[in-house]
């Protein structure tokens, strides 16, 4: 059973997942299409997703031993810097290997924030707010996905690089989640936790 005040910040999590999974798709789309006008081929376009969704998936594989070692707070804070550093490893240079490899961390931050946040609000919600919660957080990945692309015009109108937009989105995520280091969060179920979410 989760303290009135750890219960209070699950509501973060959704949120900050929202802003984190938007801003992994502002950058995705903008190399999809930089690739594309570039003169890349399908398959190098195609292998940058591929690169990333093979993060997530082995993330996902792994994610119950790092939150065991971690803790769920951690887990997710840790997760969202490795996201963030890769991005920013994209700054100065258009270097498609370095593309791909960041690509592949996206991947492996975005898989650990998205199984431990489920599997923490499965574990620790409560009873009557576990449904809501679980389903506003499942929501939030989809409406990150539509809202990354519809932000990159929206950067490219307004004069701001899309990479800084996903930066931006990052730190107010990393800001968000904050707090929930400073709660005390419930021991991870070493049988149930990030199955039982996911």
């Amino acid at each position: 059973m989760a303290s009135p005040a750890f219960a209070a910040t699950l509501w973060l999590i959704p949120g900050v997942y929202f802003l984190f999974v938007a801003a992994e798709f502002v950058v995705l789309t903008q190399l999809a299409l930089t690739l594309t006008a570039q003169g890349a081929s399908a398959f190098a376009v195609g292998a940058l997703a591929s690169a990333f969704w093979s993060g997530i998936f082995i993330a996902s594989t792994a994610a119950h031993a790092v939150v065991q070692r971690l803790g769920h707070a951690r887990c997710f804070l840790v997760a969202m810097a490795a996201s963030a550093l890769a991005v920013a490893s994209l700054l100065p240079h258009e270097a498609y290997a370095g593309w791909l490899a960041a690509a592949a961390v996206m991947g492996l931050g975005g898989g650990l924030v998205w199984v431990s946040g489920e599997a923490w609000l499965a574990e620790a919600a409560p009873r009557e707010r576990r449904g809501l919660l679980i389903g506003l957080f499942e929501t939030s990945v989809g409406l990150g996905m539509l809202a990354g692309p519809a932000l990159l015009p929206l950067s490219l109108w307004a004069g701001v690089s899309p990479l800084g937009v996903a930066l931006m989105l990052m730190a107010a995520g990393f800001a968000c989640a904050w707090p929930l280091l400073h709660v005390a969060e419930p021991a991870v179920d070493a049988h149930a936790a990030t199955a039982e979410g996911s």
